[in-house]
């Protein structure tokens, strides 16, 4: 147990100098993606009316009955950091990946896990995870809190107290900030019911029922519920495409993904993990193999348990206990993280890339408008929204109905624009991208102008 009693000062410095190394490389890529400025549009509004589930009076296309955003509080949250520029947004990514990394090698660590096995690790998850980690959308909610969560469940189980109600709160929090928390849930659920039923019976049935109740404590209230249902029923889900398409072998970041996983697990198998976690991996695993997008929570699972082999249960929950008796704080992260925070936003304040994608077009497209709806591909349709354009659809795709949703993306497929796509007055599309191509040979539309990039076209005749 020598290795969880002290740490050298040199295996800290070894260990944040990789989470700081790999702070500042993905602070040199970071951008803006899709399934963000959505959300920053309605945070705007939350803030002018103060109407916690604003319509989508941006998108003209018709919105599926009922349909009501729960996730106010992360609206409001993007929309302050929208306000200081896109850069706001980038800072924000950045913080919250700096946590991430943080929580995942301090969770190694504190299972003993040597400096080379946890900067191994935390390499694991960045190689693995680069799609949520570079990206910036709405998803950074769920990146941030899932981890944590994970790390309380696992102190939880070494020392089972009233503390587990923390999770209740952190569930409540997380409804509030994103629709990942249905992920959550299914986590602190199985825990209660392989970790700790037995042993706390009562607390457990208890906590369980809280936790579901925290799903729908939301200004949506109950309808929380079919916002859920929408999001796992929605065209792009039944499709399996977009950000549903399943882990693809013959694509860089989904083959990186992959590989990463592989890795941890094997390291993982070696120390036998206790059931929930077990039934957790099997989960995650299975959800990885529905949609790439999961990969990230098996990874950031994955590696803090993969620490360091321990074959005996006994072992296992001393290992835990001891750590968290007998490990001390070091000056080292906190020195680290400043001068890493103050790399980044030096960073992060010289880059042009960091500009929201298509923001230059917002302008010029909404003179081009003129007042007319715009059927655009994402994320620039994101980005015309929140600069005030009318957009026929955009994410959240679930908020539409689903003929809708169909149409949409048929649209962004190859450039389809069925008989469902009415009252639009111009289309943008990148130049060279399929939607371009289709949009040319076809004779009902012509194209009008070249904007920074994207072709723009009109109805003909």
């Amino acid at each position: 147990m020598t290795g969880v009693d002290s740490v050298p000062r040199r295996a800290s410095a070894l260990v944040c100098a990789t989470v700081a190394g790999w702070l500042v490389a993905i602070g040199a890529f970071v951008i803006v993606g899709a399934d963000c400025l959505w959300a920053v549009a309605l945070g705007d509004r939350v803030r002018a009316s103060g109407d916690l589930t604003p319509p989508l009076d941006f998108a003209a296309a018709p919105v599926a009955h009922g349909w009501e955003s729960p996730l106010a509080l992360g609206e409001v949250i993007l929309s302050f950091a929208h306000s200081a520029g896109s850069r706001g947004l980038v800072g924000l990514q950045l913080l919250v990946v700096g946590v991430v990394l943080s929580v995942t090698a301090a969770g190694a660590r504190r299972v003993g896990g040597s400096a080379v096995r946890t900067a191994l690790l935390v390499s694991l998850v960045v190689v693995g995870g680069l799609p949520a980690l570079v990206v910036t959308r709405l998803p950074l909610f769920s990146l941030l809190l899932f981890p944590i969560l994970a790390a309380h469940l696992r102190r939880q189980y070494a020392h089972p107290s009233a503390g587990i109600w923390w999770a209740v709160g952190l569930l409540t929090l997380w409804a509030n900030l994103h629709g990942g928390v249905l992920v959550g849930a299914a986590l602190v659920l199985v825990h209660l019911a392989f970790g700790r039923l037995r042993v706390r019976p009562l607390e457990s049935v208890g906590v369980a029922v809280a936790s579901l109740v925290a799903l729908c404590a939301t200004p949506a209230g109950l309808s929380t519920i079919g916002y859920y249902l929408g999001v796992f029923g929605n065209e792009a889900a039944q499709r399996g495409s977009d950000l549903w398409a399943r882990p693809d072998p013959r694509h860089p970041l989904d083959a990186l993904m992959i590989v990463s996983a592989l890795g941890l697990l094997v390291l993982l198998a070696r120390r036998r993990p206790p059931l929930w976690e077990l039934v957790v991996l099997v989960g995650l695993v299975g959800g990885t193999a529905l949609a790439a997008r999961n990969g990230i929570w098996l990874l950031l699972f994955a590696a803090p348990a993969a620490g360091r082999p321990v074959t005996d249960e006994r072992e296992r929950r001393s290992s835990y206990a001891a750590a968290r008796r007998r490990w001390r704080p070091s000056p080292l992260p906190v020195v680290t993280g400043v001068v890493t925070a103050g790399l980044c936003v030096g960073l992060v304040s010289t880059r042009d890339s960091a500009a929201v994608p298509g923001a230059s077009l917002v302008p010029k497209i909404r003179a081009l408008a003129a007042g007319r709806t715009v059927l655009a591909t994402e994320p620039v349709a994101e980005t015309l929204a929140q600069g005030g354009v009318r957009v026929w659809a955009c994410n959240p795709i679930d908020a539409f109905t689903h003929p809708v949703q169909a149409a949409y993306l048929d649209f962004l497929g190859d450039g389809t624009i069925g008989p469902v796509v009415t009252g639009v007055g111009l289309v943008v599309a990148p130049t060279g991208s399929a939607v371009a191509e289709g949009l040319a040979d076809n004779p009902s539309w012509h194209k009008v102008s070249v904007v920074a990039g994207y072709e723009v076209y009109e109805p003909a005749g």
